[in-house]
C-alpha cells in the first residue's frame, strides 16, 4: 500500500498520517502522550523521507519513548532498547512490508510490554 513512500512526498506524509492515526485510536485518555516525539521535518517544513523515524511517541506518565525506522535493505523486524537524555526508548527497526507487525509492537509497547 505504501511501496512508494521513498519517493512520493505524498505517499510518506499519508504513511505517517496512517501511523499516527492507528497510535491514536489506541490511545486511552488517562494514559496521554507526545505524538510524533522527534521531529521529522526540516526547518523550512519538507519531511526528511529516510523513515528515521517514521513514527514515534513518548508516554507522558513515564517518558518512554519508542521509535519505529523503516529501513527497506533489511528482511527482517529487529527490535531493541536504548536510553536517551535519561528516558527509555525502545526502537523498532523494518521495512515496509512488516507493517502489520509493526502495529502489533506499538500496541504492545503502549500497554507497557517489553518485546525484546
Amino acid at each position: 500500500m505504501f511501496n512508494n513512500y521513498l519517493v512520493d512526498v505524498n505517499e510518506y506524509l499519508a504513511l505517517e498520517s496512517s501511523l499516527q492515526d492507528f497510535f491514536f485510536g489506541i490511545v486511552k485518555h488517562e494514559s496521554p502522550v507526545d505524538c510524533p516525539y522527534y521531529n521529522t521535518t526540516f526547518s523550512n517544513g519538507k519531511p526528511f523521507m529516510d523513515g528515521d523515524p517514521i513514527f514515534s511517541a513518548q508516554k507522558k506518565n513515564n517518558g518512554e519513548v519508542i521509535k519505529v525506522v523503516l529501513d527497506e535493505d533489511i528482511d527482517s523486524i529487529g527490535e531493541f532498547d536504548n536510553e536517551v537524555d535519561g528516558f527509555p526508548i525502545h526502537v523498532i527497526v523494518a521495512n515496509i512490508s512488516a507493517l502489520e507487525s509493526i502495529k502489533e509492537k506499538i500496541i504492545f509497547w503502549y500497554e507497557g510490554g517489553r518485546s525484546v
